[in-house]
């Protein structure tokens, strides 16, 4: 045996190769409907890219007198002149994007993680295994951006008035709340997709993005284009959109693969401790707040409220930490996706808080 080790008998019955078309058509099959779905974190932008600003100009254009008497004040105070009001709370919006958009980034990684070890599992059929993965996924993504995006809407116009102007934190603080309470919809998106690719199935996101992108253009269109809706309606719509994703994806996923979730461990126990932990940040804002909001100097960061933002912030980690452990809300599993985490679990199983 001579060369690559290959011999004659194995070339002889070996398959007939694909041609040149059949490889590009199968790559092309593949690949198109994985780069299309990759754009579920980004579709929203790109919409409301595309229709926020005119249909915004429309709300003002139709009763000018609304918009005014929604935010008179801050314009005044910003000294927004009337051909600037569009661009001014479109503007607003965008940073508020910049806090929303931390956690879907962050939770990005479990899905790609995930891949490999659901890949495996789904080609040996190991029923188990699947479902340990599934669930160790969406748990974690759920453990991480439930408390953080129930923290953001609890101290929501603290958090943005500590870095832009108050009218800015006005405006905005009603747009980071409503996104807030529901940013773990944004956050299980992206990882949903990633297991769905990773058991052959990346049909089905392009599917859901599709059906979901075309609900967010019509809603943008509708809501924005009410002057009494306005910029508000932006969050609602971009909500509806991943909301069908999200359902669609992970409906598909469950039946495909014969999962049965847990909902309870993986999104009733997290929201409870992340609701505690939300208004744990909430009073801890407002009574610190209260003490601490004349120190300093209020147009720099470091003054009072800064101060008792932190300090809310600390007590509602230290809140969520003790009540999860005290609901069992973690698995073994979701302690070994993390670095060290082999050690902290085996800590936390000798002290019974593992569910």
């Amino acid at each position: 045996m001579k060369g690559d080790g290959i011999t004659k008998a194995q070339l002889l019955s070996s398959p007939k190769p694909a041609d040149g078309q059949t490889l590009a058509k199968i790559i092309v099959m593949t690949a198109l409907p994985i780069a299309a779905s990759s754009l579920v974190t980004n579709i929203t932008n790109l919409i409301d890219a595309a229709t926020i600003q005119a249909r915004l100009q429309h709300a003002v254009e139709k009763a000018p007198d609304v918009i005014y008497s929604l935010y008179g004040a801050e314009f005044d105070e910003m000294k927004v002149a009337d051909s600037q009001i569009v661009k001014y709370i479109y503007g607003i919006y965008n940073e508020v994007l910049d806090f929303k958009n931390l956690v879907p980034t962050i939770t990005m990684t479990l899905g790609i993680s995930a891949i490999p070890v659901l890949s495996a599992a789904w080609a040996n059929q190991k029923r188990h295994s699947i479902k340990l993965a599934v669930e160790s996924v969406i748990r974690v993504t759920m453990l991480i951006s439930l408390p953080t995006g129930f923290g953001l809407a609890a101290v929501s116009y603290s958090l943005l008035d500590m870095f832009y102007p108050a009218a800015t934190a006005s405006i905005g603080s009603t747009i980071l709340a409503v996104y807030g309470c529901t940013i773990f919809i944004f956050a299980v998106s992206s990882p949903i997709t990633s297991m769905l690719q990773a058991i052959g199935r990346t049909d089905i996101p392009l599917k859901s993005l599709v059906v979901g992108a075309v609900i967010k253009i019509v809603l943008n269109c509708i809501l924005i284009g009410n002057p009494h809706i306005n910029i508000n309606g932006a969050p609602i719509a971009s909500i509806a959109c991943y909301l069908v994703v999200v359902i669609i994806n992970l409906y598909s996923i469950i039946k495909i693969t014969e999962v049965k979730i847990n909902f309870g461990s993986v999104f009733i126990k997290p929201c409870i401790c992340s609701a505690i932990s939300a208004f744990v940040a909430f009073l801890t804002n407002l009574v610190f707040g209260k003490f601490l909001g004349s120190l300093g100097n209020t147009d720099s960061m470091l003054n009072g409220n800064t101060v008792a933002l932190i300090i809310a912030v600390i007590a509602a980690v230290i809140a969520y930490v003790i009540t999860i452990l005290l609901f069992k809300g973690i698995s073994k599993d979701d302690l070994l996706m993390i670095p060290k985490g082999e050690k902290i679990a085996e800590t936390l199983e000798k002290r019974g808080f593992l569910g």
